[in-house]
Formats: C-alpha cells, structure tokens, sequence
C-alpha cells in the first residue's frame, strides 16, 4: 500500500518533511516542492523551528533554486503544521500564498485575534465538562503553538474548482472541510495523482478538530458530519496515488476511506457504550468514560473527536442534547439506543 516518492517525481514534485515539537510521537509533516513556470512552488510549508526551513532550502539548492525562486505558496488547510513558515518565505520570495476562504482567517490571525480566540476557547471548553485545570492546560498548550507560525498578511484566495497549473502537472482545487472548515485537496486528475493533506492518512484518522465561529464563539461548523461528506467526494476520484500531509505516499484511497468510515463507527458504538451507563453525561466526562486522554493535545483531539461523534449520533437522531447547570449533556434515546446499539455490534 505504500509507495516510494520516485512515483511523483516526474512531475517535478519532491516530498519533504520537519519534525512535530509539540507531538514528537507523531508522523512528520510533510509538504511538497514542485516546479513551477518560472521557478518552484510549495503545497504546504511545515512550521517555524528551522528543521523545515532547512530541509526547504537543502533541496532548493539541490535543484539550482533559493528561497526567492518560490514562485508561491499553496496552504492546504489552515493548520500551523502546514502554514507556519508561509510568512518567512512571502517575505524572503515575495510570493502570493493562496488559501481556501474558509481556512484565510487561520492565517491571518493577529495577535488580538489569537487572545480573542484563546479567550472564546476557555469559555466554551468549561460547557463540554473541561475542569479548570484542563482548560489552562489548553491556554498553555494554545499559546505554545501560536509560537511556531506568523500570521500572513497578504492572502490570496481559492476558489471552489480552480485550476493550477505547475510546469508538468495541474491540479483541481476540490474543497474537504472536516478537518479544518477550509480544508481543501489537490487533485491532478491527468496523472490521478491526490495531494490530500490531513484529509486521508493512511495510518490514522484524521481528527475533526472543534472549530468556533470568530464572532460568536459558538461552535457551529459541524467537523465530522462534515467529514464524512467530503469523503464520499474524495472518493469518487480516481487516485492511483495518494500524496498526504503525514505518512509515506500510498495508493488504494477508497481501502483507506473504508476503513476511515469502519473506525468512526467503532468510535460511535464505543460512545454510545459509555453514554448507556452514564446516563447522561457531557462530552468531557463521556470522553474520559470511552477512551484515555493523556496530553492536553490529546484530549483535546480526543473532545473534538468525541464531540464530533455526538454531533453525528444527535443528526441520526440516537441522542439528544440539552443544557445542565451550563454544561451541555447528552443522553441516548430510548428507541434509538437498542436499535444502533444492534447496528454497530458487528464493529465494536
């Protein structure tokens, strides 16, 4: 299932990775060097701490090429892993950095917008059942993070089925919002090849991050149903090669989204199963309850996870939601609860 870096590189593209300070245990971010008309473009970046930057500029020499050959920067998703040198080399090359309109205000953040955020997050968090501990621990871990990207100031958008063209190859832009409400892959349907950041892993799921609207500090982008969607779109594509954010390349993408689908529905069996002997819960206690937290990152990937699989079990009508001394709790329905709990055993 995996495949060698070789398979792209006649279309000009080279895989580079950089190291994740804030998950070592975890598979290096990856982007992608390509050439361009005129000189090389990038699909993704890696973030600040020089390991990326210098594997960039290794490989920049190697083709006769530096930073001010960039020709632009394409973000994926709105993710620091994937964006946080994008400033440094906009402002090394003067290059355009284009990104989804759903994922632009990511990069753009100010200061001011990442205090707001922080602030809209330590409000929010207490309501999933976060007790005041775990939420400073997200105000460090957030703050930390914020630290390994710069905000991009000149932002150039990507439209819905736009089409980009590099020297040997194109690619369409085909929004995926799950992940990331902006989230977008690359599809070079010539060559069937899928540049599919953190949409498809190919040994991980993706994790539906909570994401909550800049104005109201509600969450209201619903990242697994979402999620879900924007596979049965990728999946309708005929990708013989599969280029993701993490991970080696791999083909057989459709195996890949079989078995995406088959771990999302252990995980619902599995909060479900918890929910039936809590009662009702919220999502922090029933997280805790189905699964292990263990970092701050980890539980909060593992809340967003759980809260995303809420969302999806409430939109099949198998839980409901309410409002319990400000926190929001769920409980299964009655009618429904036998009934999926009947439907999920051949998966738990």
């Amino acid at each position: 299932m995996q495949l060698h870096d070789s398979l792209i590189e006649p279309l000009g593209v080279s895989r580079l990775t950089a190291p994740l300070p804030f998950a070592p245990e975890a598979e290096p971010v990856n982007f992608y060097l390509a050439d361009d008309s005129q000189g090389v473009a990038l699909i993704d970046t890696g973030l600040i701490p020089d390991d990326g930057l210098d594997r960039l500029v290794h490989e920049l020499r190697r083709r006769g090429y530096g930073l001010s050959n960039i020709t632009r920067v394409i973000v994926t998703h709105g993710h620091l892993d994937h964006f946080g040198l994008a400033r440094r080399i906009q402002d090394a090359a003067g290059c355009p950095v284009l990104v989804s309109p759903g994922d632009l205000p990511k990069l753009g953040a100010t200061e001011h917008d990442v205090r707001r955020s922080v602030e809209m997050y330590s409000q929010y968090l207490p309501r999933m059942g976060c007790h005041a501990d775990a939420v400073e621990d997200m105000r460090q871990f957030y703050h930390a993070m914020n630290a390994l990207g710069e905000a991009v100031g000149d932002l150039t958008p990507l439209r819905d089925g736009e089409i980009l063209q590099f020297r040997r190859f194109s690619v369409e832009v085909i929004p995926c919002p799950g992940h990331t409400s902006g989230l977008v892959c690359l599809y070079d349907r010539e060559h069937g090849v899928l540049f599919s950041n953190d949409h498809l892993l190919l040994d991980s799921s993706p994790n539906p991050f909570v994401e909550l609207d800049t104005e109201s500090g509600e969450k209201r982008f619903r990242s697994l149903p979402e999620y879900l969607r924007s596979l049965d779109r990728v999946e309708q594509l005929d990708a013989r090669i599969t280029a993701p954010g993490h991970g080696p390349l791999f083909r057989d993408h459709r195996r890949v989204i079989a078995l995406l689908r088959r771990f999302h529905q252990r995980r619902q069996f599995k909060i479900m199963s918890a929910l039936d002997g809590l009662g009702c819960a919220d999502a922090q206690t029933i997280a805790r309850a189905a699964f292990s937290p263990t970092t701050p990152f980890g539980n909060f990937m593992l809340l967003s996870e759980v809260i995303g699989g809420l969302e999806l079990l409430e939109q099949d009508g198998r839980v409901r939601r309410g409002l319990h001394n400000g926190r929001e709790v769920y409980e299964s329905c009655p009618d429904n609860a036998r009934i999926a709990a009947a439907r999920h055993t051949n998966v738990a």
